[in-house]
């Protein structure tokens, strides 16, 4: 579980969250609303990356995993290379296999050589492969065509079944597939609470 209670967070003198609070259990918890509302943000302060200004508890499991939009992987090294992080390929699920199965035309590339599709689902298969406790995902279907996208929902929605994921979207068709809790952020700033679409 991640439990967030009285959050105060802003970039100078402007606060982006005051006195906020949220909380997101076992499964797929998706956070939506348009650019520059704080989705990432969020992420990165539950991740530790960034430091509130103010805060009653941020309770959440060490054992987590932080994938960005902007992609972790070495440009000059061969996929090869950036997979075997990961050493325990044969330990991964089925869902997850079917995304190696994607990859395996890719490895000897380079990173740089990859498209942005490419580098996005090796991330996702890097951090579904070893599931943390807590999965925070920043726009993990971007750049994806129909096909990959289905393969990323479906390794996703296993991971959920013991971990909590936590997913940020533009996009209600995301919400849609992945069939989460959806909170929307409000439209009002700074946030104080996200509300909870049942």
């Amino acid at each position: 579980m991640v439990d967030v209670r009285g959050l105060s967070f802003g970039f100078g003198s402007s606060l982006l969250f005051r006195d906020f609070s949220c909380r997101f259990v076992s499964g797929i918890s998706i956070l939506e609303g348009p650019s520059g509302c704080g989705k990432t943000t969020l992420l990165k302060l539950i991740a530790g990356l960034l430091l509130p200004v103010e805060v009653a508890a941020l309770d959440a499991p060490a054992d987590m995993r932080l994938v960005l939009q902007r992609d972790g992987l070495f440009p000059w090294q061969r996929l090869s290379r950036s997979l075997r992080l990961n050493t325990n390929t044969e330990a991964a699920s089925e869902t997850t296999q079917a995304i190696y199965a994607e990859l395996v035309p890719l490895l000897n590339r380079r990173v740089y050589q990859l498209s942005f599709g490419e580098r996005r689902l090796a991330e996702l298969y890097r951090a579904l492969l070893e599931p943390p406790q807590l999965l925070l995902l920043d726009e993990p279907l971007n750049f994806l065509d129909e096909r990959r996208r289905g393969l990323a929902v479906d390794a996703m929605r296993a991971v959920a079944s013991r971990s909590v994921v936590v997913v940020t979207s533009h996009y209600e068709s995301d919400a849609n597939a992945l069939g989460g809790r959806v909170f929307r952020f409000g439209g009002s700033y700074p946030v104080a609470a996200l509300e909870a679409i049942e």
